[in-house]
This record gives structure tokens, C-alpha cells and sequence, in this order.
């Protein structure tokens, strides 16, 4: 079973509803992540229910990278694919995570990766 995260990023603006809701979880313009978890209730996954998983150094930085929007364009390489007028393919080079975000949700289940 896998876990779904957030696809954003907090804001000051989120930051701010999030205060407005849960006031109690914030002291001092952090977040008491205690009060929080309280706050919550039986809405959170019990911290001692055994799971696979992969940890790696880097991983949240990783995972901060990508839940920031792509910064990139996709721009169209005329003349460099292969029988473009005749098939539907398209070649992409680029970044991996930064051309997967911005595939992301025009092409959602409409795509296959290969190496």
C-alpha cells in the first residue's frame, strides 16, 4: 500500500488557514506538531502500524523537489523525430522529474517511460 502526499507546497498563505483551523498548533509562528497530532484525533495513521518503505539519505529534500511546480516548457523539436507526420510519438529529452511534472497532468495515464 502506498501513501499519497500532497502534490504543493505550504505557503504563508496556507500556513495561515491552516492557523485559522487548528490555532492551538501553533506557538510561537511554528507548528507544535504534538498539538497538531492531538488536534487530528483518529483523522491520523497510527505511527506504529508496521509498513514497508525505502529511506534514503536526501529523501525529504527529494521529495520537497518534487512537490514543487515544473519550471520548465516543453517546446516542440521539428525535424528530430521519427516519421512525426505519419505516427502519434514524441520524443522527450530533458530532466526526468522536471519533464514528468510537466507531463504530469496533461498526459496522466496516456504515457510510457522507458530507459
Amino acid at each position: 500500500m502506498e501513501k499519497l502526499r500532497p502534490s504543493f507546497t505550504f505557503t504563508e498563505e496556507r500556513l495561515r488557514e491552516l492557523r485559522q483551523v487548528v490555532p492551538e498548533a501553533f506557538a510561537d509562528g511554528k507548528i507544535n506538531w504534538d498539538a497538531l497530532r492531538e488536534a487530528l484525533g483518529d483523522y491520523l495513521e497510527e505511527e506504529n502500524q508496521e509498513h514497508f518503505g525505502l529511506t534514503w539519505p536526501g529523501k525529504r529534500e527529494a521529495r520537497r523537489l518534487a512537490a514543487q511546480p515544473p519550471q520548465g516548457t516543453l517546446v516542440p523539436a521539428l525535424g528530430e523525430g521519427v516519421n512525426e507526420d505519419t505516427t502519434r510519438h514524441i520524443f522527450i529529452e530533458g530532466e526526468n522529474l522536471e519533464v514528468l511534472k510537466l507531463l504530469q497532468k496533461s498526459y496522466a495515464g496516456r504515457m510510457k517511460c522507458q530507459n
